[in-house]
């Protein structure tokens, strides 16, 4: 076996490797889309410019490993797709990521991601090399999920620019919260800052829970572009917070089945939310309200 640049004649190849990985990943999970667009897949990997690697075996392509390097405020990381890998067995995939992973560095990308199916057997190539399981992805169907009846005296709304001084104040409530075990997780934003940005986005709508004018809890949407794997009409929901004081009063499920039901309303058909592996608690929250953990993503950061 060896590892060489992807040429436009391994094409046809890798096509037919992650159109059959994406056809098992529905078989075990049908909340994963299995639409695939073959020549449009096809002329994607002829028109990409980052580097991309193959494995062949006998003249016969085994494995393909892509990632594309992206850049914010904490530097260049490598992210690798559903439709980014397939490999015939771990040492394909050692020897891939050894090439892909030497690239990526010495491109400054000291942080590798990637998204996988949430299965064992997916993960466990993944761990050998020294990733780690940080998030999972997962998706209801709207139409399945059960309307709640929110509370007397409670009512969601549609935030605005009224709102912001509170959103900040909730965001960093949320923050907080995360900080705490067994998350340990550390924004890179001041606390309640994250949200400014947030809410900046145009796409991005602020939905508030209150009573009597006072705002107790606060959550966002947005709309999500088709990808590999997903379906049409999804929209992302994230940010879920209620005031401490008010938790443990069935006012969070409530919260969230309303701005889901509004989303159905709008024509909205998938709804997808992301939580931490570690947050047990959010996973029993979400998979309570009909969700399914699609896949998880992976990290792994090269100790410089």
């Amino acid at each position: 076996m060896h590892v060489r640049p992807f040429d436009p004649r391994d094409t046809d190849a890798v096509v037919a490797r992650v159109r059959t990985q994406l056809l098992d990943a529905h078989a075990r999970e049908p909340f994963i889309n299995d639409a695939f667009d073959d020549i449009g897949f096809a002329d994607a990997l002829r028109a990409q410019h980052a580097p991309m690697w193959v494995a062949l075996r006998d003249g016969k392509v085994v494995g393909h490993l892509y990632g594309a390097l992206l850049h914010d405020a904490r530097g260049t990381s490598a992210w690798i797709g559903p439709d980014g890998v397939s490999f015939d067995g771990p040492d394909v995939l050692a020897a891939l990521y050894a090439e892909a992973g030497n690239n990526w560095f010495q491109r400054g990308a000291h942080e590798h991601w990637v998204w996988i199916p949430n299965r064992d057997d997916a993960f466990l190539p993944w761990s050998e090399l020294g990733f780690a399981k940080e998030h999972r992805r997962g998706v209801a169907r709207l139409r399945d999920v059960a309307s709640v009846a929110m509370p007397a005296s409670y009512r969601v709304r549609e935030g605005g620019v009224g709102d912001l001084d509170v959103a900040r104040e909730l965001d960093a409530i949320l923050d907080e919260a995360q900080r705490e075990g067994p998350n340990f997780l550390f924004a890179e934003a001041a606390p309640g800052e994250g949200i400014t940005d947030t809410l900046d986005d145009p796409e991005v709508r602020l939905h508030v829970l209150e009573r009597d004018d006072e705002v107790l809890g606060q959550c966002v949407t947005y709309p999500l572009d088709v990808r590999r794997g997903s379906f049409e009409g999804v929209v992302h929901l994230s940010g879920v917070v209620v005031r401490d004081e008010f938790r443990r009063r069935g006012l969070g499920g409530a919260f969230v089945a309303k701005v889901l039901s509004t989303l159905r309303d709008e024509g909205a058909s998938y709804v997808e939310v992301h939580w931490r592996v570690a947050n047990h608690d959010a996973q029993r929250f979400w998979q309570e309200r009909g969700f399914h953990a699609t896949f998880t993503r992976l990290r792994r950061v090269l100790d410089v």
